[in-house]
């Protein structure tokens, strides 16, 4: 399999550096997993590279020290990576992890790898489940097969491509076999899956979908799972799915995808823009409301956004209806100053165009009374002294060893400031100061 350009992948040694002189090569170094044949590291030298059983080498297997200049010597070549041989392997029960080659960097290209998966007991079978995929769509596969004849079209399970993380696939006996091809040309990341075996007619645990819940827990032939989301969040494929007699459930586990118009009534929670962390989306007009109760208000902290500049926005509105007033305009990834209603409502709109969706946002609200400031929270490397949020009373903060207050103040209070009732102060930020233990407070 030929290698790619070692610029496209992570340097262990500068292609240019400086020892005692012009006329020797800085240490290479020993790869990990690996030896090195020579100790001279003069100009006109060579050492070579080997690796261990089970390793293949990725580079150069002999580097030269050459003069590159009249002050500078450097070797030929960067120093070569030994790889776990993951190509072409006959993998054994009850367990293990399959990756692409070299994962998580981006695999090679012309690559014809094989795996096959054999059950220590001829009674179980083989269940695979992926943590990570992305290939070339179209162009690199990964074909997923029953039994231990590797590229047998009759006993393909699936053929998989693109960057949709798959579900879990289960084989009908003890054996199971991959096939890896990519074309000659444009690479991803590949993928990461894990194997286990597990008892004879069963489709395996297909999980709980995140901010979802299941009902059910047996996995056996026949057996129906049904699913649900939480509160703000919509069903995305079928409630139930069930477990067929070739092992493979009736439908994909489904997903929870926060949905684009909601109204919040407890008195704390979170909004994310649909499909967070994901792509958000084109064409989207979302709105939500927050109903607090009459005597309160509503705070708003950003824990992350990322918004395509200009053209997507997210507005957020002092009431409910979309004529009230607008406490902020928000664009881009850059993670805005807290926000506070007026009153017990709040408007969040969300509107995008027809191209470019992006990670979106996560925002946390807290409600709290007129005759309160709203909860500060805990600054981070911080503890915080105080619960009360009452006009009037106070907060105080200290930063733990080893990091300093480097913005706002170690002790706030609630106050009332033009007609409003709000902290007089920022809340103490924790910085590390890089310093020895014995300097971080101030000690010789």
């Amino acid at each position: 399999m030929p290698s790619k350009d070692s610029s496209r992948k992570t340097s262990v040694l500068t292609q240019i550096g400086v020892s005692q002189g012009h006329n020797m090569c800085p240490d290479p170094g020993i790869p990990e997993r690996g030896k090195r044949l020579g100790s001279d590291f003069r100009l006109g030298s060579s050492v070579q590279f080997t690796c261990n059983e089970g390793y293949d080498l990725q580079g150069s297997k002999r580097i030269t020290c050459m003069k590159v200049s009249d002050m500078f010597a450097a070797w030929s070549d960067h120093r070569p990576v030994c790889r776990a041989r993951m190509c072409d392997a006959h993998l054994r029960g009850p367990s293990g992890i399959i990756t692409s080659p070299n994962f998580p960097i981006q695999y090679d290209n012309n690559a014809h790898c094989v795996w096959i998966i054999t059950a220590l007991n001829p009674a179980k079978v083989i269940k695979l489940a992926f943590e990570e995929f992305d290939l070339e769509r179209g162009y690199d596969t990964l074909t997923v097969g029953d039994g231990g004849q590797d590229g047998d079209q009759k006993t393909v399970l699936y053929i998989l491509t693109g960057t949709s993380v798959p579900d879990l696939i289960v084989s009908t006996n003890h054996q199971m076999w991959l096939l890896f091809q990519t074309d000659g040309s444009g690479s991803s990341l590949g993928f990461k899956a894990s194997y286990e075996e597990i008892e004879q007619g069963s489709c395996g645990d297909p999980g709980v979908p995140a901010y979802g819940q299941r009902e059910g827990a047996r996995f056996r032939h026949g057996d129906t799972l049904k699913f649900e989301c939480q509160p703000a969040f919509e069903l995305v494929g079928q409630k139930a799915i069930t477990c067929q007699k070739n092992n493979q459930w009736s439908a994909k586990k489904p997903g929870c995808v926060f949905s684009c118009f909601f109204n919040f009534t407890s008195p704390s929670g979170v909004v994310l823009s649909p499909n967070y962390p994901e792509d958000y989306g084109n064409h989207l007009h979302c709105v939500w409301l927050i109903l607090a109760r009459p005597e309160s208000r509503i705070h708003l902290a950003f824990n992350d956004i990322d918004v395509e500049p200009q053209f997507d926005f997210l507005v957020i509105k002092d009431g409910a209806t979309a004529e009230a007033p607008v406490l902020g305009t928000f664009s881009g990834n850059q993670l805005p100053s807290s926000i506070t209603s007026s009153g017990h409502v709040a408007r969040l709109e969300f509107q995008t165009d027809h191209s470019t969706g992006k990670r979106g946002f996560n925002i946390t609200f807290t409600t709290f009374r007129h005759n309160e400031c709203p909860d500060p929270g805990v600054p981070v490397n911080g503890k915080r002294f105080g619960d009360s949020l009452q006009l009037g009373s106070s907060i105080s903060f200290l930063c733990d060893e080893g990091f300093l207050g480097t913005q706002g103040s170690e002790t706030i209070t609630c106050i009332l400031k033009e007609g409003s009732v709000v902290w007089n102060s920022a809340v103490l930020r924790c910085e590390g100061t890089g310093l020895p233990a014995g300097l971080r407070r101030g000690r010789a």
